[in-house]
């Protein structure tokens, strides 16, 4: 486990539609901060039908506070479908010790939902020609070494890179999502 740190760690945690959605089937979201800018999207999009709730976070999954803080979560209700991410933080971090720490986690969370799938990282973009995203290059690589773990897995795969790659007009800042 790694305790290699980012300037400023974050963790959200968003429980939706707690009362309305009680009896419903729940959908868990785990990611960063691409979860965190469209979970209330998807909510909105599935509320009546599932509830959703949203953990997001700026540790990699070699963080050796990872597992502990996703527990919080998992915890606390019972999911029918996980749709899992991480890959766009701990850049510093090889993809050897990136893979072995995912499919240890995607292993933990098998014994917490049916169903867990794997949604790969989304693209990052140099918008500045002033100042190179480090990302562009280095996402394709995770998401690599992601899918040789989500494969062996046996997990389904959400491709939101190849749906996004070509859509900078999308970005608004090279890393995040407009809402479009």
């Amino acid at each position: 486990m790694s305790t290699i740190r980012e300037a400023v760690e974050w963790v959200q945690i968003y429980w939706h539609d707690e009362k309305e959605s009680e009896k419903l089937k729940r959908v868990l979201l785990i990611g960063d901060s691409i979860v965190v800018g469209h979970g209330s999207m998807l909510r909105d999009a599935l509320y009546g039908r599932f509830g959703l709730d949203s953990f997001g976070t700026s540790k990699i999954v070699c963080d050796h506070e990872y597992w502990e803080d996703l527990k919080l979560v998992l915890e606390r209700k019972k999911y029918e479908l996980i749709i899992f991410n991480n890959g766009l933080h701990g850049r510093c971090i090889s993809d050897a010790e990136y893979a072995s720490a995912l499919k240890d986690v995607i292993g933990k969370l098998k014994t917490y939902a049916p169903i867990i799938a794997w949604r790969n990282s989304t693209p990052c973009f140099t918008l500045d020609s002033e100042k190179p995203n480090l990302w562009v290059s280095r996402v394709p690589e995770r998401n690599a070494a992601a899918l040789d773990v989500a494969k062996k897995a046996s997990i389904p795969i959400i491709d939101a890179y190849s749906l996004l790659k070509d859509h900078s007009e999308l970005s608004a800042d090279g890393v995040h999502w407009k809402k479009e």
